[in-house]
């Protein structure tokens, strides 16, 4: 999806040390496209092992070398112990900025999965900057008792002089864009979700707008965006692949395409610490 492209790399440009965890990735080539661009960045992706066993024999066979900023592993995410494991073997750093994708992916896991993945991500992030506080803690303890008299020494001299600055305690951001169709609890929705049920077995977990917000902000996200896609499809960052489009396919029937497209949102979290903040 172009969304997912065009914000992950506002997200490179303002850290240029960004990570990204793409989650239930399958055969999308983001990565390619961003590496062209950027360099100092980590991608991380992560799907089912059928699907990794796949990806791996068509590189294979194509004789690609994997770039060491690039990776991707087998996981079940609904499994605590194994995402806990795979993110402790991943190429992803503790203490930088991370920026999470799921297209398609929170609808078919349940809320409780959806949050244990935000969760085990945040924690992992902040591994360095939690014991880098603590470390910070217990030298300025050692050091308080020589600091002082230098410091009470300067300031007699210099009434005028500023305070040294404190040191930087903040955590690393976490970032989120997913793509997720929503309950609107509409007959369209109802039938999404029993066709799926009928045809392939699969429980869809669609949430209201509300529902969707409130389980990103108890996972730390503090600020949450949402557009639908027909929004996205209008917005004006795809204002001349649009007028392209349009040219070359014509839609004959528009109301039931506008109604699939308000049934799908794009959706924007930031944990609100920083100075930048995702939006299209």
């Amino acid at each position: 999806m172009r969304a997912f492209e065009h914000i992950s790399s506002k997200f490179l440009r303002s850290n240029p040390e960004g990570q990204i965890i793409s989650l239930g990735a399958g055969f999308d080539t983001l990565f390619f496209r961003l590496n062209e661009e950027f360099k100092n960045f980590r991608f991380l992706e992560l799907d089912l092992p059928s699907v990794i066993r796949k990806k791996t024999g068509m590189l294979k066979r194509s004789k690609f070398v994997i770039p060491e900023n690039y990776q991707f592993l087998p996981v079940n995410l609904a499994s605590k112990v194994q995402f806990q494991s795979v993110l402790k073997s991943s190429i992803i750093q503790p203490g930088k900025p991370i920026l999470i994708l799921a297209e398609c992916v929170f609808m078919y896991l349940e809320t409780e999965q959806v949050s244990m993945v935000l969760n085990e991500i945040r924690s992992f992030s902040e591994i360095n900057s939690e014991s880098d506080l603590e470390t910070d803690s217990k030298t300025a303890s050692k050091t308080a008792s020589n600091t002082a008299s230098k410091i009470a020494s300067k300031t007699a001299s210099k009434p005028d002089s500023k305070p040294e600055p404190s040191p930087n305690t903040s955590k690393p951001q976490i970032y989120l864009i997913s793509y997720d169709s929503l309950d609107k609890a509409d007959n369209f929705s109802k039938m999404m979700k029993e066709n799926l049920l009928k045809t392939h077995e699969i429980n869809l977990h669609l949430l209201t707008k509300p529902e969707y917000n409130s389980r990103l902000n108890n996972s730390g996200f503090a600020t949450v965006k949402q557009y639908t896609m027909l929004e996205v499809y209008n917005h004006e960052f795809l204002n001349a692949e649009r007028r392209g489009i349009e040219k070359l396919v014509f839609l004959d029937d528009i109301e039931i395409w506008r109604q699939i497209m308000e049934h799908y949102s794009l959706v924007l979290g930031s944990d609100g610490g920083g100075m930048f903040v995702l939006d299209l």
